[in-house]
């Protein structure tokens, strides 16, 4: 069973990686709406939304450590987060089956936990960097298109279900299982 101390430490990572997926989704959807030139008044908000999403992506990277570290320390409560998403009913049947697949895939949900983990640590270097230099480019009055790389979101709605069924956060545990679903059609 999970402490409160740890529990409190997965809701706050599942809340910074909710907050991060949908600042990257304000983003991508003006950057795939946009025609011509982004006006000036724009880039100043696209520039704001690049920081905090920078913030996040470097804080993510210590949520994830602490996150597997948490999940390592709690194999068997680990084990009864697939059992808090089989009997939620947020979730469709497809869904659930959907969901033991993939942790099937895995070799279940504590290794599918700790490579979600280790998908948010060692992506977020590099998902910052695309950021960086995607701002720059529209701050230049050049265009690019928005999008968090497909592999992190994936660790992101992994590390939201997870984290928030730990955390018996079912609104938490329905979306980054539908996020999962959605971003992690492809091994890791």
């Amino acid at each position: 069973m999970f402490s409160i101390d740890e529990r409190f430490e997965l809701l706050q990572a599942t809340s910074a990686f909710t907050r991060l997926l949908a600042l990257d989704h304000a983003w991508t959807d003006y950057l795939q709406r946009v025609e011509g030139e982004v006006p000036q008044s724009d880039v100043r908000v696209l520039r704001r939304l690049a920081d905090e999403m920078d913030a996040l992506l470097a804080d993510s990277q210590e949520h994830a450590d602490r996150m597997q570290q948490i999940f390592a320390a709690n194999r068997g409560a680990v084990a009864d987060i697939e059992a808090r998403i089989e009997s939620s009913i947020d979730l469709s049947d497809e869904q659930k089956r959907q969901w033991r697949a993939l942790a099937e895939q895995e070799g279940g949900i504590v290794a599918l936990a700790r490579r979600a983990t280790e998908t948010i640590h060692r992506d977020a270097p590099s998902a910052r960097e695309a950021l960086a230099d995607k701002i720059q480019t529209i701050e230049a009055g050049g265009f690019t298109p928005g999008d968090i790389p497909q592999s992190f979101a994936c660790g992101l709605g992994l590390g939201i279900a997870l984290g928030s069924g730990a955390g018996s956060f079912w609104p938490g545990v329905a979306g980054g299982v539908v996020i999962a679903l959605a971003t992690c059609n492809f091994r890791f």
